[in-house]
């Protein structure tokens, strides 16, 4: 049986250390995109923005986590290429409007703006990983084996569509599908299923429910389904 605290003890440090990286890489961004250029800039900021769930997924497996990161870097590439934008807007930085980010130059600045960054990172994602560590803890009690055998592994493309919506509801950064990962697996589900929620998870400058979507933005959204969707199919059944 696996509780709640066995949950966090489990992820929670490589959820930490991905967030660290992520405001690292955040902080250094702007400057970054004065010397490598727009491109690569938004390519990276993608990666950075994921790197909680990045480093979350890479404690389950890390093939699966290689995998999402290849997914995240060719939908930043074709972001980039067919939105011309100067960044985006999920995966620019935590820059919370209820923190103020200190201008400036010296160290004691540039930690003020990391910590600033950081709680407001927390206060994004935290809420969201340690939900569902929560509601993953208390189903693995609660929901039988058979149960969760005959929903997620003999129906298998029929949950594979229910995931695929799951993972475009839940918000890229916050390693909340990592929990809910597990409990598939341990509940009998296939492991396409787990590998299309782990890397269906995309920072993604559009958005359905806040109609978004002109023509380029179907184009990125269509195709961060389909490399997402393709992925976790190939890396559920070959890796996990």
């Amino acid at each position: 049986m696996i509780h709640y605290r066995d949950m966090i003890l489990a992820v929670g440090p490589w959820f930490l250390t991905g967030l660290l990286g992520s405001v690292a890489i955040q902080e250094i961004q702007p400057r970054l995109k004065r010397v490598a250029g727009q491109l690569p800039t938004i390519m990276i900021g993608a990666v950075a923005f994921s790197m909680p769930s990045l480093y979350a997924t890479v404690a389950l497996d890390i093939g699966i986590g290689v995998l999402r990161v290849g997914v995240v870097v060719m939908t930043a590439f074709f972001m980039a290429l067919w939105e011309r934008k100067e960044s985006c807007p999920r995966a620019r930085v935590w820059a919370p409007s209820s923190r103020e980010v200190e201008q400036g130059d010296g160290p004691r600045t540039e930690i003020k703006s990391l910590w600033n960054r950081l709680q407001a990172g927390l206060e994004y994602s935290g809420p969201w990983f340690l939900g569902s560590c929560a509601l993953s803890a208390g189903l693995i009690v609660v929901l039988p084996y058979e149960i969760g055998q005959q929903l997620f592994g003999q129906n298998v493309w029929l949950a594979i569509m229910g995931v695929v919506v799951l993972g475009r509801v839940i918000p890229a950064g916050t390693a909340a599908e990592v929990p809910i990962a597990s409990l598939l697996l341990l509940k009998g589900a296939d492991p396409a299923v787990a590998g299309v929620i782990l890397v269906g998870v995309v920072p993604l400058p559009v958005s359905i429910l806040h109609n978004s979507l002109g023509f380029n933005g179907v184009r990125v959204w269509g195709l961060s389904l389909f490399l997402s969707t393709t992925a976790g199919i190939i890396g559920g059944r070959f890796l996990l």
